[in-house]
């Protein structure tokens, strides 16, 4: 999977971007996306996530992928953004 982000003065740059997976047993914990330095207002192009891992934890069917990204401004107001889920189905380990 491959990820852009941008923020903008007014909400900030971010604070963290999280990785949300979610089956029929429910979701997971989030696992957290690190961010690379320099780039917190703004990706400046695709940043590649290694979804192996992820995908041993969905086990064989149906599951879901979605971000949850935080920033936070100047004045300190925190805030958060959750993309839709992305649907998979797992069909081999």
């Amino acid at each position: 999977l491959h990820i852009a982000w941008a923020s903008s003065e007014e909400f900030g740059p971010f604070t963290s971007i999280r990785l949300i997976v979610g089956s029929r047993q429910g979701e997971a914990a989030p696992e957290e996306v690190p961010l690379p330095a320099g780039k917190a207002l703004a990706s400046d192009g695709l940043f590649p996530l290694d979804l192996h891992g992820i995908f041993e934890k969905l086990g064989r069917g149906w599951g879901y992928l979605r971000l949850e990204a935080r920033t936070r401004n100047s004045d300190g107001e925190e805030f958060r953004c959750y993309t839709n889920p992305i649907w998979v189905r797992v069909t081999h380990p």
